[in-house]
């Protein structure tokens, strides 16, 4: 899926760029979603998804809605659907940058700069 950014609210993301979304996140209880994305500081972060609109809505076949409580679901690929994988990743888990590389080559490039 890739989103095109409305307004930046000085959240590292540009006005009118467009971005790939690595993960879309929805919290029933507050009926809120995120997008999980590579942001203009090259940092995987989740923003609002409230500040985008959706460019290109495909999603690859490999792309699964995880349960992760009673009030949140994650659309992700399938491979990266584990329990620890984003604490993993900020945490320099070889296992999980190993799979988000394999996933998500070009973004992979952009956040080891």
């Amino acid at each position: 899926m890739i989103i095109r950014c409305k307004i930046a609210k000085g959240r590292n993301i540009t006005p009118n760029q467009l971005y790939q979304v690595v993960a879309v996140v929805f919290n029933l209880h507050s009926q809120k979603v995120d997008y999980n994305i590579v942001n203009d500081s090259d940092t995987l972060a989740f923003h609002d998804a409230n500040l985008f609109e959706i460019e290109d809505n495909k999603s690859d076949a490999d792309w699964v809605l995880k349960k992760v409580s009673e009030e949140f679901y994650t659309l992700l690929p399938e491979m990266l659907a584990y329990d620890g994988f984003y604490e993993a990743f900020h945490n320099d888990d070889r296992i999980a940058r190993e799979k988000f590389k394999i996933r998500f080559p070009d973004l992979y490039e952009k956040l080891i700069r």
